[in-house]
């Protein structure tokens, strides 16, 4: 488009030249004879096709640098990823790449829901099997079909299982991951002991309590605990610590051999 318009203003320039001489307003001749107006248009010319070269060979570097900033992210979480899974090597951890997530800009929470992962029946996925991101437990398999899978986010608004937890090295503190705050990132640690002491900066895992869950998995970190149902029960407020955003690979945990 640029181009286009570049040309359109050179050939009126032209015309105008033409039309002043042939009017008499001034001598071409002497225009022509020293070539400046026609010297001036080709600099201007080569000044523009040198400028567009800059700008795709600069396009050409800034895709590179994001091509690379892709490729050492990723490495990054498949590194992480490995950790995970030579951490659960005895559940027979299995790697899965994301393929699908719901997006809405109407409704951001769809994205907080499921996402689909390539993995399914021909690789053994059965449904309440746990997911694991880099950071942690981050969901778990809800439906499963030949080639692939829906996990359920532990984000999920119609998340209706509760999620037997407990505090890292602190066994005797038992509760239940319920809701999810979208807005602050946070997760709902109810039901709890209100004799028990919780510290803000806990670590929150699963409970060896749970039917779903192997122990130990990462959850969060408390932020916040308060007292609810007059004073009956405490709600620890945790923030993930896997990033819900942001997800590429997850590990399903499989039955033990």
């Amino acid at each position: 488009m640029k181009k286009r318009i570049f040309i359109l203003v050179i050939a009126l320039m032209i015309l105008i030249v033409a039309f002043m001489k042939f009017t008499g307003v001034i001598d071409l001749q002497k225009s022509l004879g020293n070539s400046k107006f026609f010297s001036q248009i080709e600099d201007i010319w080569l000044t523009y096709n040198e400028n567009k070269i800059l700008k795709e060979r600069i396009d050409r570097i800034d895709q590179l640098n994001v091509d690379k900033n892709m490729v050492l992210d990723d490495t990054k979480i498949l590194k992480d990823i490995k950790t995970v899974v030579n951490k659960y090597k005895n559940n027979n951890p299995v790697v899965g790449t994301v393929i699908s997530r719901e997006l809405d800009p109407n409704n951001p929470q769809l994205w907080y829901n499921y996402l689909i992962i390539d993995k399914g029946n021909n690789d053994s996925i059965k449904e309440k099997m746990p997911v694991l991101g880099p950071d942690g437990l981050i969901g778990l398999i809800h439906k499963v079909n030949e080639n692939s899978s829906e996990v359920q986010l532990l984000t999920s608004s119609g998340r209706k299982n509760l999620i037997p937890a407990t505090i890292e090295n602190q066994e005797s503190v038992f509760g239940m991951i319920e809701n999810y705050d979208l807005e602050n990132n946070q997760l709902y640690f109810t039901r709890l002991d209100p004799n028990i002491e919780i510290e803000t900066g806990s670590i929150v895992t699963t409970s060896k309590q749970s039917k779903t869950f192997p122990m130990q998995l990462k959850i969060g970190e408390v932020v916040e605990v308060k007292h609810d149902n007059y004073g009956l029960t405490k709600t620890a407020i945790v923030k993930p610590t896997s990033n819900f955003y942001n997800i590429s690979y997850v590990v399903i945990l499989k039955e033990k051999d």
